[in-house]
């Protein structure tokens, strides 16, 4: 759910637990073929479970100023997620933060809508760190998600997060426990 698409057909009740046991089975015959597929998720997740834990989530691209860059065709520029190019919100206007060919990044950086979308998104990765047990793997979420599916930046929990970084998280997790049955690591 983005920009103006309000509804989603994986809104169903019971999408998520679909959605874990199709993630399982297509990792499963990721990694079992004759040429093993990569996959970007799967092998991320891996890494962040696996590596030394710390007390707090990296910032992801979409949370971190200018990390992501999108202009559009007029030298528009915008940053956080990339859909929010194309949006506009009453609070906010069209994300636009200033022009390439007419605007310094000095002066994009001391607007006050870039003042205002910074402090509201990590207004909303605050919330997140403090309610969410998968913070340490997602860092905050998707700001375009949470602006699009809960009406704010300075939010937590969207659709995207249950299936993208949740349910995503729990199935890795599930295919690097040891296997009841064998006493071995299952495959990953």
């Amino acid at each position: 759910m983005e920009g103006p698409h309000r509804e989603s057909s994986l809104s169903a009740t019971d999408t998520e637990a679909r959605f874990r046991r199709f993630m399982a089975c297509f990792l499963d015959l990721a990694a079992g073929g004759p040429a093993p597929l990569w996959v970007r998720e799967h092998e991320s997740l891996k890494r962040a479970i696996l590596d030394e834990p710390t007390e707090t989530a990296t910032g992801t691209q979409e949370t971190t100023p200018f990390a992501i860059v999108s202009v559009d065709w007029k030298g528009n520029v915008s940053t956080f997620s990339p859909e929010l190019l194309g949006l506009a919100d009453e609070r906010y206007g069209d994300f636009m933060l200033g022009n390439v060919r007419t605007d310094s990044l000095d002066a994009m950086l001391t607007s006050p809508r870039f003042g205002a979308l910074r402090h509201d998104i990590e207004a909303g990765i605050a919330q997140c760190r403090h309610d969410c047990a998968y913070f340490q793997f997602c860092g905050g979420g998707a700001p375009v998600n949470k602006l699009s599916e809960n009406g704010s930046f300075v939010s937590t929990e969207t659709l995207f997060c249950r299936l993208n970084r949740q349910a995503m998280l729990d199935v890795v997790l599930d295919r690097l426990r040891p296997s009841r049955r064998e006493g071995t690591w299952r495959p990953a």
